[in-house]
């Protein structure tokens, strides 16, 4: 019997040196990899093809038709226009499934959904990045005069691919309802939650630990807590500095 073959695509512009989007797919498809056939496909600035930890990757070169005016755009629309035809890239491949990663530039989403659709290969896709990109107003702070552009240019494409999906994998239960709204059958929802690296729940050496407090002034004695993300509404900043006073032994941010 021929092994499962899938092709999971991380959708981001390639000018995103450091994506939590991406690093998330690959370390998911790298347990994937484990138990069938898995490539991983990035949208990147130039080709490459290689194997990591059991993995291929393939890095596929992106285009975008605004680069040449981009220093007179914002940079949230030059990122819009990227886009990776990947039509070959899964023709060749001889894929059973796809699994989509990250929705943004959701014009790149909905293109590598249709090819999905075109070649007649099912597709899922999980949710990071989904909330900020259903509520503009708590994600991006956009203004009112935003919104209907944005819900045409960001929103719609992303309803259009969750309807087509085969399965809609939400990191939380909370995210249900947006699903729902997004025209997504109850049935096809599932909740697959975020995992968490062995490598951070293991304790690092006293010594090694007395040099970082020192290397980096940091208050001894207490919990230390680090944030690490944009520093935007979505990320829920707000609520981490809200939860500090309630926490039963006192830390340092």
């Amino acid at each position: 019997m021929r092994q499962l073959r899938v092709a999971a695509i991380a959708i981001t512009p390639p000018t995103f040196k450091a994506s939590g989007g991406v690093s998330a797919a690959i370390q998911l498809t790298k347990e994937i990899a484990k138990l069938c056939d898995a490539t991983m496909i990035v949208m990147a600035e130039k080709d490459s093809d290689e194997i990591e930890d059991g993995l291929r990757i393939v890095r596929h070169r992106a285009t975008n038709i605004l680069l040449p005016v981009s220093k007179f755009l914002p940079r949230q629309a030059t990122s819009m226009a990227w886009r990776a035809n990947i039509l070959q890239l899964l023709r060749n491949g001889h894929f059973d499934l796809v699994h989509l990663h990250n929705p943004h530039p959701p014009g790149a989403l909905r293109e590598v959904a249709d090819i999905c659709l075109k070649l007649r290969i099912p597709y899922v896709i999980s949710t990071h990045g989904f909330i900020e990109f259903n509520d503009f107003s708590r994600g991006f702070e956009s203004p009112a005069w935003q919104k209907p552009l944005l819900d045409l240019l960001v929103r719609r494409p992303i309803v259009q691919v969750v309807r087509n999906a085969a399965r809609v994998m939400m990191l939380s239960p909370q995210e249900t309802p947006v699903l729902l709204d997004m025209g997504v059958h109850p049935d096809r929802l599932r909740v697959v939650s975020n995992g968490v690296d062995a490598f951070f729940s293991a304790r690092i050496p006293d010594g090694q630990r007395r040099n970082l407090v020192r290397r980096f002034s940091l208050p001894a004695g207490v919990p230390l807590m680090l944030f690490v993300g944009n520093h935007t509404p979505n990320k829920g900043i707000d609520t981490l500095l809200k939860a500090l006073p309630l926490m039963r032994e006192s830390a340092a941010a």
